[in-house]
């Protein structure tokens, strides 16, 4: 996964992604904005929605590129995987925080864009001459799930897991290193 925390990362995205290609989209996504100005005004209601202040440095979003090989795609729909392959990520960070989905039909090999805002859900414990307690905020934490060589390779570990699904024994998905 690419990592997006800057203007030109989240631009770079809407120009390489828009309206060249099909996307399917965030509801709230609005179309009449130039693309990398949607995607921003996107990541911004969402960060404002849901109460989440990003510091300075923050990972606004998380960009993957889910595929396959061509020979794959030979004997399967490339829709049909696409589709399973954005369900995948939604799994990983849960269907509301997909931003946007951008499907590939027109290069040598179909592969779909998937943008999602990286939030978890974090206790966080307090004290003071009155009291103390525990409340859960949602906040911004790329390292959740991407933050190391051991999450980054156990993501690449459940990717394969989820592609030998669609193992035939015309084409068989091989774990890259």
């Amino acid at each position: 996964p690419k990592n997006i925390k800057t203007e030109p990362e989240i631009n770079a995205f809407g120009f390489k992604s828009y309206p060249r290609h099909e996307s399917k989209t965030h509801p709230d996504f609005s179309q009449d904005n130039i693309p990398g100005q949607r995607l921003r005004n996107l990541i911004d209601g969402q960060l404002k929605e849901r109460g989440i202040k990003p510091r300075s440095n923050s990972v606004l979003g998380l960009e993957y590129v889910v595929s396959a090989s061509n020979e794959f795609f030979q004997h399967y729909s490339s829709d049909t995987f696409l589709e399973d392959a954005v369900k995948f990520i939604q799994d990983k960070h849960g269907a509301d925080n997909v931003l946007a989905v951008s499907y590939h039909h027109d290069e040598s090999t179909p592969h779909a864009h998937v943008v999602v805002l990286p939030t978890i859900e974090k206790t966080l414990k307090w004290k003071s001459r009155n009291g103390s307690g525990e409340k859960t905020k949602e906040t911004l934490c790329a390292d959740h799930f991407v933050g190391g060589r051991d999450k980054l390779r156990q993501l690449q570990t459940d990717y394969h897991k989820f592609c030998t699904r669609f193992n035939r024994p015309e084409v068989q998905f091989h774990r890259g290193t």
